[in-house]
């Protein structure tokens, strides 16, 4: 019998019709002498594309061909594996069923698309075979439910398409045509319908494909028009008419609105269908959606309205629309706090209690002519005109739409609204005039304008600037020099000149090197200071400016001068991390002490509230390593040496989780035992601010593990205290005595458990 078997499998193998008859009728095989529980002739050739023939021979001996082997192997199921249609053909022919089902609960499509060899020939294939296309495994998932979720659409697309236009559908529409009868288009729509309701939706689908989002799965599903009778109901929970209109998907916005979809739904951002498709410019859903009734003047979250975004993407068509159907033009928008909001009603008051302090900083009060002025949309602006905007509205901030222009450059519209009547020496709330904002933003044509007709430079807002020193400030030498130059403004900025020096300390402090350059050719001195008795120099070296540094100290401003602070530019180039600065300095001759200081932790520069700390300790606190280096390797500080509450660099390094600088320090001879105030050693503090890293560095420099500050805390109770795991684990392996008592009773468990961590409390 093996031999028999043995000389089958070759001769299929070798695919040879004559050989196999000849072998197979004078051996007179019975399949079923050959076959087992882990073989079978029949799978074994269509495993083996074996000719047609042969196949042929070998089913006509089985009378069921609906079974599987101990490896879960069919014949229908191989032969449309390996998209042999013709077999499988043929197999059903015989009595094969194509709604099979294995012992694994799969019918052909979930065995298929489990091992990823279903494809789109297959699927066509199995639908106008009569599969069952709402068959559930034993996990009682259909194979829609897989495909929604992985998003396959071609996958989606055929079996919808399956289902509206099946066969029998089609050969009934062309012998129709074929004998001249007439077919209306209510009977097609019936048919189809009919045809389709053979596929059943189920909530889970339609949640699952919202929540996976895919805008053509779930346009296809929106427009296969299910029969469900919670549709609308999950259409409008789930906010899908926002989410296609955000997708740009009119054809699917027209077919839900039609359907009963409630138009008006907003997101949580406020925005509704309308205002989502004027803000992303969707003109053709925007219009079909007004003309649906869609509200036009409900603002979103923010306060605008579909008209105000419209105005601001200039986008003249949609504004004229709307208008015309209604839209307020002169609707300003309104900020409210949101006090229906139940998660944070701490939060909440909170706000509400310092309203004041910070309404200010908020945007609103803005118009629609305001919206368009900002992006410079003059045509937007004279349609808004012409149906009565009001041009002299002011936002909040008390900036109207020529100040507005006049911030983001636009001349046209500062123009057209100057020619209207807006006055260009109004002021908003910061006393700012529309030439100050020009200025501070750089818009030369839009300066040169205003001072043309008037406009004053030596107006100060409410900060003490005017338009010289915002553009000294900002570095825009191309004003500057027009104010310089022109000869309306020329006096002006000589006699702003007297006092130039909030202009130098504005250019110094951002680093604009050619406008220092320039006022100091104008005379203006290089070693004035600010209120805080900070000089050029300072300032240039807090914030990183090492040519305007360089300048400075070439022309002669002293490395030495203090603020009133005890800060000398050196301290305030090592406090923020300018290396470069800090050695130049250094270099020529500046102290990292303030001057005459012999003993300076008793000093002004550490007592007082700004300046607690040395240089040193300002640069381990802030994680400048370079700085560290440095300021050590010049030899002027102690490593152990503590500020007025008795933090050491070390310390200072270890709370801010510095953990290279921690090396650093203690490679150099830092202390790892030294205590601060409370008594808390450096492993204490580590554990106290979960710096896993550095904890484990400072046990394997031979930091004590069972040390106690002066509440006989530990490092494992603060662990615990805290519910930081992984450290209570590792202190507890590297000898930590959880047994310990703190002044208070309590030991590392009973403050695991107080704090309800309980995690740490099982594992104590």
């Amino acid at each position: 019998m093996n031999r028999e078997k043995h000389f089958v499998k070759v001769l299929i193998e070798e695919n040879s019709v004559k050989d196999f008859k000849t072998f197979y009728f004078f051996n007179n095989i019975n399949i079923n002498n050959l076959n087992s529980k882990s073989f079978d002739l029949l799978i074994y050739s269509i495993e083996h594309n074996a000719k047609q023939e042969i196949i042929n021979l070998i089913i006509n001996q089985y009378e069921n061909l609906n079974y599987e082997l101990e490896s879960k192997k069919n014949p229908l199921f191989l032969s449309l594996e390996n998209n042999n249609f013709i077999i499988a053909d043929t197999l059903m022919k015989k009595g094969a069923d194509i709604n099979f089902r294995n012992s694994n609960g799969e019918n052909v499509l979930h065995y298929l698309y489990k091992n990823k060899t279903l494809n789109k020939k297959i699927l066509y294939y199995a639908i106008q075979k009569g599969i069952n296309i709402n068959f559930r495994n034993n996990e009682g998932r259909g194979i829609l439910d897989y495909i929604i979720e992985d998003e396959n659409v071609e996958f989606l697309k055929i079996i919808f398409h399956g289902y509206s236009f099946t066969k029998n559908f089609i050969l009934e529409c062309l012998i129709a045509y074929h004998y001249q009868k007439g077919i209306t288009s209510q009977e097609i729509s019936f048919k189809v319908n009919k045809n389709k309701r053979q596929i059943k939706l189920s909530e889970y689908m339609l949640k699952s494909a919202i929540e996976h989002w895919n805008v053509d799965i779930m346009s296809e599903i929106i427009l296969y028009d299910f029969n469900l009778s919670t549709l609308l109901q999950l259409y409008n929970k789930y906010n899908v008419l926002l989410r296609i209109t955000e997708s740009n998907r009119y054809d699917v916005v027209k077919f839900l609105i039609n359907k009963g979809v409630y138009i008006n739904k907003i997101d949580k951002n406020g925005d509704s269908s309308l205002s989502i498709a004027v803000k992303h410019g969707y003109d053709k859903i925007a219009k079909f959606l007004v003309d649906k009734k869609a509200k036009l003047n409900v603002p979103n979250n923010k306060g605008y309205t579909p008209l105000m975004y419209a105005s601001q993407n200039g986008t003249l068509s949609l504004v004229h629309y709307l208008i015309d159907h209604g839209a307020d033009v002169n609707y300003k928008s309104k900020k409210k706090l949101d006090s229906d909001c139940p998660s944070t009603p701490r939060l909440f008051y909170f706000i509400k209690s310092h309203f004041n302090k910070f309404k200010s900083h908020q945007a609103y009060g803005w118009s629609v002519l305001m919206c368009a002025a900002q992006n410079g949309h003059l045509d937007v602006i004279k349609c808004l005109y012409e149906h009565h905007a009001k041009i002299s509205e002011k936002n909040n901030q008390g900036n109207n739409a020529l100040m507005i222009a006049a911030e983001n450059g636009h001349l046209e519209v500062l123009q057209f609204l100057h020619h209207k009547g807006l006055s260009i020496h109004d002021k908003n709330k910061k006393q700012m005039t529309p030439l100050i904002l020009a200025s501070q933003h750089g818009h030369i044509h839009c300066v040169k304008y205003l001072v043309e007709h008037g406009g004053k430079i030596c107006q100060m807002d409410s900060f003490g600037k005017n338009a010289f020193m915002y553009a000294c400030q900002k570095g825009y030498q191309d004003i500057i020099n027009y104010f310089y130059e022109n000869e309306k403004s020329k006096k002006l900025v000589q006699s702003s000149l007297k006092i130039g020096e909030t202009a130098l300390l504005l250019a110094a402090q951002n680093g604009h090197l050619d406008i220092v350059k320039w006022l100091h050719d104008k005379k203006v001195k290089l070693n004035i200071k600010n209120k805080e008795g900070e000089n050029p120099l300072i300032l240039a070296s807090l914030n990183g400016h090492l040519d305007v540094v360089k300048f400075l100290y070439t022309h002669g401003v002293s490395v030495h001068d203090q603020c009133k602070k005890k800060k000398t530019a050196i301290m305030g180039a090592c406090k923020n991390g300018h290396i470069e600065i800090a050695q130049y300095l250094y270099k020529h001759g500046a102290s990292l002490q303030p001057q005459g200081c012999q003993h300076h932790r008793y000093c002004y520069y550490h007592q007082h509230q700004y300046n607690r700390k040395n240089v040193l300790q300002l640069a381990c606190k802030y994680g400048h390593l370079k700085i560290v280096k440095f300021l050590i390797e010049c030899g002027e500080f102690h490593l152990n040496e503590k500020n007025s509450i008795e933090n050491s660099p070390l310390h200072l390094a270890i709370k801010h989780g510095h953990l290279e600088i921690v090396k650093y320090l203690i490679d150099q001879g830092a202390n790892i035992h030294q205590r601060d105030m409370d008594g808390n050693s450096s492993l204490i503090l580590a554990a106290k601010r979960n710096h896993k890293e550095i904890l484990y560095y400072l046990l394997s420099k031979g930091a004590r593990i069972n040390e106690q500050n002066k509440m006989k805390f530990t490092s494992l109770m603060y662990a615990s205290q805290n519910g930081h795991l992984d450290i209570v684990v590792y202190l507890v392996h590297h000898g930590a005595n959880s047994r310990v008592y703190n002044r208070n009773g309590e030991t590392a468990k009973t403050l695991a458990f107080k704090y309800n961590h309980m995690d740490v409390f099982r594992f104590l």
